[in-house]
């Protein structure tokens, strides 16, 4: 019986052309809290605008929030920050934790970010509220949160430090954060904020 030779075949070297990819327009980076089970889902559909495309990165947290659970954050943002890579040329990164935001500080969770993005505008929710609440003339407020009485009180004074008047404050006592995250009204309204500004920065024109 013969044998039969194959001859390998020359790989041809072809020619190619690349558009400009996803996200040709604005590349948003986003931080999710590992407990989170909406953000992405409803930023996906708020960010439906032509050549805007957005990367998600998550990182741990506890689901009972305490101003001592939401401390602990500090220390995984730069973690989370990090699987963002550089190369995506992201035009902002917001971190969608408002309560993480209140007590690590808006300024330290924007250095934390920046540590390895050091060109990146950044955002939270509370950064982008009080924007939000300049843009609109909003001097006085009525303060509605979901957390346990000392993140809430914790938050009022944040906004009081930015010159925002809190008329008057509620709650709904929740200590759980996947109470909230999964289904609550209220974590879209943070997320309007959140994409609000991160088109104001990276997709409208100046």
């Amino acid at each position: 019986m013969s044998e039969t030779t194959f001859k390998t075949p020359e790989i041809a070297r072809l020619g190619f052309e690349t558009d400009l990819g996803a996200g040709a327009r604005a590349r948003i980076g986003l931080l999710v809290l590992e407990s989170d089970q909406t953000m992405e889902w409803e930023m996906r559909q708020m960010a439906d605008l032509p050549g805007v495309a957005l990367y998600h990165a998550r990182l741990a947290n506890q689901v009972e929030v305490t101003p001592e659970t939401l401390v602990q954050m500090e220390l995984e943002i730069p973690k989370a920050a990090a699987l963002l890579p550089g190369y995506l040329g992201l035009k902002a990164i917001g971190y969608g934790c408002t309560s993480g935001s209140t007590m690590i500080g808006e300024l330290r969770v924007s250095e934390l970010i920046q540590g390895h993005h050091p060109t990146v505008p950044t955002s939270n929710p509370l950064t982008a509220a009080q924007a939000a609440l300049k843009a609109l003339g909003v001097q006085r407020l009525g303060l509605v949160t979901p957390y346990r009485p000392d993140v809430t009180e914790m938050m009022q004074a944040r906004f009081e430090e930015a010159g925002i008047v809190i008329q008057s404050v509620g709650s709904f006592y929740q200590r759980l954060m996947r109470s909230w995250m999964q289904r609550w009204p209220l974590a879209k309204m943070i997320l309007w904020m959140v994409f609000l500004f991160l088109v104001q920065v990276c997709v409208l024109p100046a």
